[in-house]
């Protein structure tokens, strides 16, 4: 029976009860022997929202209580009816926003002269308490949830057992279920010892002390199956807090992918650092035996292999006898497990006739009959006079018989490797390497002297073949020079409609004449290794209007469409070598032309690739409605001197080197090219190729010699030009053309009259020839130089048929400050002369 309290004041023990229940959450109340409010202190408007006042009169036990717990009410009416003292009775409020509150009530009955009057406590307001372990209980299912679904092994530890896992882990250690799992010590899920030596039991206290320093711990662990299969993992181990004490969390990683990926790297390091060695070692020996010697040393040392012998074949080695079941796959050569020669080469003191080859694991090795059999999976063979004892003794299972051959593919010799392990597949490729390396030594141990005669022969022929072509282009666009620029002015001249079209054909000849000598000098310097292309900006749009304008008039002849098209997605200003795209795309849309007898022929440009914003990829497209390329023709089109139709009956001309050139120049922009074709429906050209992103501040604009005004005209003044040119039709052509644009000309015939003229006449420039008798250009502008020791500087354009690689360089080198080759063309020449003179 509950302590009768006489009345409130004495209750409350002189408490001062306003001042406690201002305190937040916690209040102060009073109730009749109906349940009904009789004093609440106002520390209630904090955690019910309600004044003392309006609480006064209402039931405490169900006015305020959530209609939804009105079934705990008989634990309080018990209470009451006995009058009785509770504590911590928890139960849910509604505040007066409708929010619920918990609140933990604790109270004591009321007398008054022995009567029982009622009840007198406090509340507390417990509702983050509540809502924390509501909290906690849903987080523990959602925890257990991912810990289940987890992919990787997770198990607790706890007194050296496994008390929970995941299923990821009974996966790992190959056990039906967690629960298997969850009877194993962590004892039987390790090897007694781990790789380094150390007991596993010895170490894991190591391991388990670390962690309980540090709270977590990461190592690699060497982990057993249930079938007793080893691997290793990773295992990161920590603390945690399991059921009200402390558990470890291993989190299991199988590394094993992992180690044979490092095993495989560390040691491709091993042995490229290994062979780097051995090919530093093997050229100074003096000797072939020295170098056999090193090879074999180095291929144990390198590859832990228990023997290798290396033998010297001849070039007519070969499979005399196949012990192959399968026959009809023997080629007599590399297939056979066996070289069998009469010519055999052992270094060292035996001779063996036989010689294996290829790859293959021992099946057994036994001694029969005189111990001299080895059995190589189904072949039998007698490959060496040895104690079969020795191999026994190393267990040697795996051999690789790989040939060392010339660069021609001739074969030089073989190197047998032999070996206690198994030999992988990366050993196998190294090992192959290894045998070409040794052949390259070996090849060029024997035939240094004849490679440095053949290099000074190679040398000396390309020598002459430079010089060979740098005279025969020379020599050609001299005259070449003449006719175009005759041509171009006969057919300015008036010379009536018949004499004109006479002349086109001329100079469509000749035109057709230059491409091909271009197309002979470029492939030979793509040949040559010397081939480079220039960087600069251009405009795309530029170079399409250029190619529309060069043949709209072929396309109308033949009545044929021509179109041309640049993607919006192609930067307006790119960074390349203009000239020669639109050497390839030129000479794709003249093929389509020339294939192509009605239809269209459209070119389009478009961008497929950016990178790093300052790289774009550019395709290119030639499409037409041609004849067609047959599918056989259709790998050798890009061949030198080869086309789809050879025959001597063939309609249509061309050296064969145009596309073959083509396909070169674009490997030298880092792209490809090829085509889709079905004959009578027509082909698809297609070409990428990698150019810098530029802007409109790079563009260099071309002055612009404008046909209303002549040259002199353009400058507002009279121009006094100075020709060196030895050629009478070339002084008779620069002579022309110059004196129709107002140029006032002296003309010289080689470099001593230029020198001597320079010092009689003041001069706005000098065009000065290279190749000129008596005194060449190159030592007529060394001497002008020299005579305008500090005094101003005459502009001086090398006017040459002078094309090869280098040319250019050298005349700027020289002192000249232009560079004009032959046949020449009107419009270059002005504009770099008025580059210069502006």
């Amino acid at each position: 029976m509950a302590e009768k309290v006489e009345s409130p004041q004495k209750c409350c023990g002189g408490i001062d009860m306003e001042s406690v229940s201002s305190l937040a959450g916690l209040f102060f109340w009073q109730v009749s022997d109906l349940g009904l409010f009789t004093k609440v202190l106002p520390g209630v408007a904090k955690v019910l929202g309600y004044t003392p006042e309006e609480l006064i009169g209402k039931k405490q036990f169900a006015d305020l209580q959530d209609v939804k717990f009105r079934d705990c009410l008989g634990e309080v009416e018990d209470f009451f009816l006995q009058a009785e003292r509770f504590s911590q009775l928890v139960l849910m409020y509604r505040h007066r926003d409708g929010a619920p509150v918990w609140l933990s009530l604790s109270g004591e009955p009321i007398y008054h002269a022995g009567l029982f009057q009622g009840f007198q406590g406090v509340a507390i307001n417990v509702t983050s308490q509540v809502e924390t372990q509501d909290s906690l209980t849903e987080r523990a299912t959602m925890f257990r949830t991912m810990f289940d679904s987890e992919s990787e092994a997770i198990i607790l530890v706890r007194a050296q057992r496994v008390v929970d896992c995941n299923p990821a882990a009974a996966e790992l250690f190959g056990y039906a279920d967690a629960s298997e799992l969850c009877t194993k010590s962590i004892e039987d899920l390790s090897p007694a010892m781990q790789p380094n030596g150390q007991r596993s039991l010895d170490l894991a206290g190591i391991r388990l002390k670390t962690v309980l320093q540090k709270g977590t711990h990461r190592f690699e662990w060497q982990h057993r199956k249930q079938d007793g299969t080893l691997f290793p993992a990773e295992v990161t181990l920590s603390t945690i807090p399991y059921l009200g004490g402390t558990a470890l969390q291993g989190i299991i990683r199988d590394i094993s992918k992992r180690k044979r990926i490092e095993d495989i790297q560390q040691k491709s390091l091993w042995w490229k650092q290994g062979l780097n060695d051995l090919h530093d070692r093997l050229y100074p020996l003096a000797t072939l035996s020295e170098q056999l010697f090193e090879i074999t040393r180095s291929a144990v040392d390198i590859f832990e292999l228990e023997l290798c012998q290396v033998w010297l074949t001849a070039p007519g080695d070969r499979c005399l006898y196949c012990p192959h079941r399968l026959r009809e796959n023997c080629t007599g050569k590399v297939d056979c497990l066996h070289l069998v020669s009469e010519h055999s080469q052992l270094m060292c003191p035996l001779i063996w006739p036989r010689y294996p080859l290829g790859h293959g694991q021992i099946g057994e090795l036994a001694p029969t009959g005189d111990n001299k059999k080895m059995l190589l999976h189904d072949i039998d063979s007698e490959l060496f006079d040895i104690d079969f004892g020795w191999f026994l003794q190393r267990k040697v299972q795996d051999f690789s018989g790989c040939r060392m051959r010339r660069i021609n593919g001739e074969s030089i010799g073989i190197i047998g490797f032999y070996s206690g392990h198994t030999i992988s597949f990366e050993e196998e490729n190294v090992l192959e390497n290894m045998a070409g390396a040794a052949g390259y030594a070996i090849q060029s141990f024997q035939d240094s002297e004849s490679l440095r005669q053949a290099k000074e022969s190679a040398e000396q022929a390309s020598l002459i073949k430079s010089e060979f072509l740098a005279n025969m282009s020379h020599e050609i666009r001299t005259p070449m020079n003449g006719i175009m620029g005759m041509t171009d002015l006969l057919l300015g001249a008036g010379l009536g409609e018949d004499a004109e079209q006479k002349l086109a054909m001329v100079r469509s000849s000749a035109v057709r004449l230059l491409a091909i000598i271009n197309d002979i000098l470029d492939f030979s310097k793509i040949e040559a290794g010397k081939l480079e292309l220039e960087s600069i900006c251009f405009k795309m749009q530029d170079t399409v209007d250029e190619l529309l304008n060069l043949f709209t008039g072929m396309a109308r002849e033949k009545g044929v469409t021509l179109s041309c098209s640049v993607g919006t997605d192609v930067p307006a200003v790119l960074i390349g070598d203009p000239n020669r795209l639109f050497q390839i795309i030129s000479n794709l849309v003249s093929n389509s032309l020339k294939f192509t007898h009605e239809g269209l022929v459209s070119v389009r440009v478009s961008a497929v690739e950016l990178r790093d914003d300052s790289e774009v990829v550019i395709r290119f497209e030639v499409a037409d409605t041609g004849i067609g390329i047959p599918p056989e023709k259709q790998d050798v089109v890009f061949s030198s001197f080869s086309q789809a139709d050879s025959s001597h009956t063939r309609r249509f001309g061309g050296t064969g080197l145009g596309l073959s050139i083509a396909e070169s120049l674009v490997r030298l922009m880092g792209g490809e090219i090829g085509l889709e074709s079905d004959v009578d429906s027509g082909t698809l050209f297609w070409f990428t190729c990698v150019m810098g992103i530029g802007t409109d501040s790079c563009i260099v604009l071309a002055d612009d010699v404008g046909a209303s005004q002549t040259f002199t005209e353009m400058l507002g003044r009279t121009v006094r030009v100075l020709v060196a040119e030895d050629e009478l039709i070339n002084q008779t052509l620069i002579d022309l053309v110059l004196k129709q644009e107002g140029v006032a000309v002296t003309l010289v015939s080689n470099g001593f009259e230029a020198v001597e003229s320079f010092q009689k006449e003041p001069f706005d420039l000098i065009l000065m020839d290279i190749q000129m008798p008596e005194l060449n250009g190159y030592g007529a502008v060394q001497k002008i130089r020299e005579l305008e020791a500090g005094k101003g500087k005459i502009p001086i354009i090398a006017l040459t048929a002078h094309a090869m690689k280098g040319d250019r360089e050298r005349c700027l080198a020289a002192g000249m400050d232009e560079y004009v080759t032959k046949p020449i063309v009107r419009d270059v020449l002005l504009s770099k002369m008025a580059k210069l003179l502006k």
